[in-house]
């Protein structure tokens, strides 16, 4: 697939499938036959590889003796590999260069848009089951069937210590994916201006925000007690409130005003 990629790169830079601006169209239409052709050729061949890995990895895991014919080697490898890179040249040459159909083609869209024969059932079809939906669902199947027999086989070999002593090892060998999902991280930070840019996003958005103040008041709370009077007498309802105090249960927040309107709590305790 990579040896498309400078028609892919071609096309995001200047974001015409046209290599000249006075190109006929009938130029242009044929370069957009056959980057349709080369770039569904590749995709598809790169699944029917993927596939065809797959299944031979089952069967040299799980089959070892049945290479050892030079009839089951022709079948099961050079074969494969030939139907693998062969069939979908054929497929696409055939329902893009010669299914009876008449393409319209934007040249401002990847791969010149659509191709005529995707309007059409039949090859679209056979394109959607064949070519796709069944290489992905046999890779998936037997990568499952791998996973399950090699469980299997470790529960019946009871082999869970080496299992565990091993287990560290294939973490290991998926760390060097990590460099790929990091590159664009490291080569964003690298660039001046995207880095002040990051930098003063942040200073506005975190260092620099406004935390608007919160004002603290002393509350009472627990406190009960019954108005006394003048005279020393104690009035819970209706009597004179004159010089009233209170008691409190557990504590009392005492609020006294210093010079400058500033709160100072005290707390009493009982």
């Amino acid at each position: 697939c990579a040896t498309e990629l400078p028609i892919t790169l071609k096309f995001l830079h200047t974001g015409s499938v046209l290599l000249v601006s006075t190109e006929s169209q009938k130029s242009a239409d044929n370069f957009c036959l056959f980057w349709i052709a080369y770039n569904f050729t590749l995709n598809v061949t790169g699944l029917f590889l993927i596939t065809y890995a797959t299944i031979e990895r089952y069967l040299l895991i799980f089959h070892k003796t049945i290479f050892s014919k030079k009839i089951n080697l022709f079948l099961f490898h050079y074969l494969s590999i030939l139907f693998s890179i062969i069939y979908p040249l054929l497929f696409y040459i055939g329902v893009v260069l010669i299914y009876p159909c008449e393409n319209e083609f934007s040249y401002t869209s990847f791969v010149c848009g659509q191709p005529c024969y995707q309007f059409n059932v039949v090859p679209t079809l056979v394109e959607c089951f064949l070519n796709l939906f069944t290489p992905v669902c046999i890779t998936t199947i037997i990568n499952l069937l791998i996973i399950l027999r090699v469980l299997i086989q470790k529960r019946r070999m009871k082999q869970a210590s080496t299992w565990n002593k091993n287990k560290k090892m294939d973490y290991l060998n998926y760390v060097t994916y990590l460099a790929a999902l990091v590159c664009p991280f490291v080569c964003i930070m690298a660039l001046s201006e995207v880095r002040k840019k990051l930098i003063i996003i942040y200073r506005t958005t975190y260092c620099y925000r406004m935390i608007p103040q919160q004002r603290v008041r002393p509350l009472l709370t627990g406190v009960t007690g019954t108005a006394i009077t003048a005279n020393g007498g104690g009035n819970e309802r209706g009597g004179d409130t004159t010089g009233m105090m209170l008691k409190p249960m557990t504590s009392t927040v005492v609020a006294t005003i210093s010079g400058g309107g500033n709160f100072v709590p005290e707390t009493k305790k009982r």
